[in-house]
């Protein structure tokens, strides 16, 4: 078997993620210990600037901007660069292919390495790889049971993946989990901090897979009394999860800081770094304490590391797939956690089993293993496919010609029932409109706090007020709602408080307060509104009207109320009074908002 010297690397995309990271770590080694000179061609036209300057230094890359959608996929697209890559391969004497992903690129890759002998290899990322590609049944099958013979090694990044696809055929499956440089991150930063008043930090791609858990850890870290976020990252939903944090009135609470290295030095400026699989790894060996959001589905949320769990974590690679998520009772029972996490010991486990610093060099051994695996399959796809230039529209596979054609190919003689039966369930799928389970790709989410009905500037604001006991009134200008439907409204009144009380008084552990009231309006009968069975969700007396009285907790940075209202009901305005007499309570912010219900 010839020695690999020169690899080409076969990508869809190059965001600023995991992936690159990964990848970035392969490349030192494979062109320093190895020598092994590396190209990698960027099949579409997304890029992330940052990355490719940082791939650049290890691989020859070659952009062909060809498209931004699956989609748009043609076969024609196909065979065309099937064409430029095997030419690429001949004037560059590539030996191996590498592919990233288990979408289109694999399926030009495998034509590609049939049609020059050369062996194959590909690193699936995580379990969406497994059920979606890109949640179609017909990409599913070409790659699971056409590509996978093709492929001299497939390698996954935690064992749980293993297990899960073991029982496709594919001729050998390794495990080669992440790794991060234990000497280079190693935080000697005094950690002793209360972290329930310091900035917290979402490190994460900003796609599809993610946005749901970092949507989810903004609203319950904001209702807990954290001090704000910081986001470091970018991606396809940036823009989305901005929007929602506008809309939400939180764009002071959260700061988005872009694509960055994740160095030790920006992870010192923070006690507890947020997110999904390598950067979970780095923050430990940085010895921060590190929270897991999960990705995809309903693993939104699994908490902070901690001896209990990081073996199971780990086992997942990180994701949190294999915790029950959090809802917000649970969240608050993990801040409780803070102070009884051994993050030396934690750091001991990444050394021992994740440590690029003693074990990269076994990183890549793989190369001495790959060798050209025939697939006869693939090499009659293509001769198939080569007769059908133009004659089949886009998407292709999902075209009812190309399918015939696969129908063709699997019920030959020469090819196992197992393939049939595959092939009769992908069918059946795609009849059904069967699409694999990832509900970030069905529908969106949204935060659910503090959503205005109204736009921010008409909402009510209020910075730095001082509440005495005669009172402050404040006037609500129109909220427009539809009056004639029968939905209900939400009403927010959100408190940000600090230096509250005199230290006696605080020593005391006094409760102390504000009394609401509120002016209600009917917009049907255009009068103000008397007590009535239609508004039961407030308090009413003769002497204080329609009040709420809200007992401040020490413990807490922020307090409020909730009030559902009919549509027809609006509040013209608030009063807020202290409770007690020669008691002032200064306000940091007082916001008003409205949701429907």
């Amino acid at each position: 078997m010839p020695v690999i010297r020169q690899i080409l690397i076969l990508t869809n995309s190059i965001d600023m993620g995991g992936r690159e990271t990964r990848l970035l770590e392969e490349m030192k080694v494979l062109t320093s210990k190895s020598k092994i000179s590396l190209h990698l061609i960027n099949m579409f036209n997304n890029k992330s600037k940052r990355a490719t300057e940082l791939l650049s230094e290890y691989a020859l890359i070659t952009d062909y901007n060809l498209s931004s959608e699956v989609s748009d996929i043609s076969i024609d697209f196909v065979i065309d660069t099937v064409a430029r890559i095997v030419s690429y391969c001949h004037l560059h004497n590539i030996q191996a292919l590498y592919i990233h992903n288990s979408d289109i690129e694999a399926l030009i890759g495998s034509f590609v390495a049939q049609q020059l002998k050369i062996p194959i290899f590909c690193t699936l990322h995580g379990k969406g790889m497994v059920f979606s590609n890109r949640l179609n049944p017909v990409l599913h099958f070409i790659f699971y049971y056409l590509i996978a013979p093709s492929l001299s090694l497939l390698i996954t990044m935690s064992y749980s993946l293993k297990d899960v696809i073991i029982k496709y055929p594919f001729s050998k499956v390794q495990v080669l989990p992440n790794l991060v440089d234990t000497e280079y991150f190693n935080c000697k930063v005094n950690r002793d901090v209360d972290i329930s008043i310091e900035k917290w930090v979402i490190v994460s791609r900003l796609s599809i897979e993610k946005y749901v858990g970092i949507l989810k850890f903004i609203e319950y870290a904001y209702l807990s009394g954290i001090k704000g976020i910081d986001i470091v990252g970018d991606g396809t939903l940036t823009d989305f999860i901005k929007s929602e944090v506008m809309e939400c009135g939180l764009d002071s609470y959260v700061t988005f800081l872009g694509e960055r290295n994740v160095t030790s030095e920006l992870l010192n400026q923070y006690a507890v770094v947020v997110g999904v699989g390598r950067v979970i790894l780095e923050a430990i060996a940085n010895q921060n304490l590190a929270f897991v959001i999960g990705t995809g589905g309903n693993e939104f949320m699994s908490g902070f590391v901690n001896e209990e769990n990081i073996s199971e974590l780990a086992y997942e690679n990180f994701t949190g797939r294999n915790l029950k998520s959090l809802d917000y009772e649970g969240f608050q029972q993990q801040l409780g956690l803070v102070g009884k996490i051994k993050v030396e010991k934690l750091r001991q486990f990444v050394v021992d089993n994740h440590s690029s610093t003693y074990l990269l060099e076994e990183y890549v051994d793989y190369i001495g293993d790959v060798e050209f695996q025939d697939n006869p399959l693939i090499a009659d796809l293509y001769s198939s496919i080569s007769h059908f230039r133009g004659a089949v529209s886009t998407p292709f596979y999902l075209r009812n010609s190309f399918i015939s054609l696969l129908e063709n190919l699997v019920y030959s003689d020469f090819y196992t029932t197992n393939l049939e039966r595959a092939f009769i369930l992908m069918k059946s799928r795609l009849e059904n409109k069967f699409m694999y389970p990832n509900s970030n790709h069905q529908k969106k989410y949204h935060l659910k706090i503090n959503r205005p009905v109204l736009k921010g500037d008409n909402l009510l604001l209020c910075n730095n007020l001082e509440f005495r006991k005669e009172g402050t009134i404040f006037k609500i200008s129109n909220y427009n709602h539809d009056i004639n439907s029968n939905k209900s409204y939400i009403v927010f009144l959100h408190f940000h408080h600090k230096n509250l009380v005199e230290k006696e008084k605080e020593k005391e552990k006094e409760k102390y307060g504000v009394l609401i009231q509120l002016t209600l309006y009917n917009l049907l009968s255009c009068s103000k509104v008397i007590p009535s069975s239609e508004v039961n969700y407030i308090s009413h007396n003769q002497k204080l009207g329609f009040h709420r009285i809200l007992y401040f907790d020490y413990d807490k940075l922020r307090d409020g109320i909730k009030l559902i209202l009919p549509s027809n009901i609006a509040i013209t305005s608030i009063k807020i009074s202290s409770l007690k007499t020669g008691l002032n309570i200064n306000i940091d912010k007082l916001h008003v908002w409205t949701t429907y219900e």
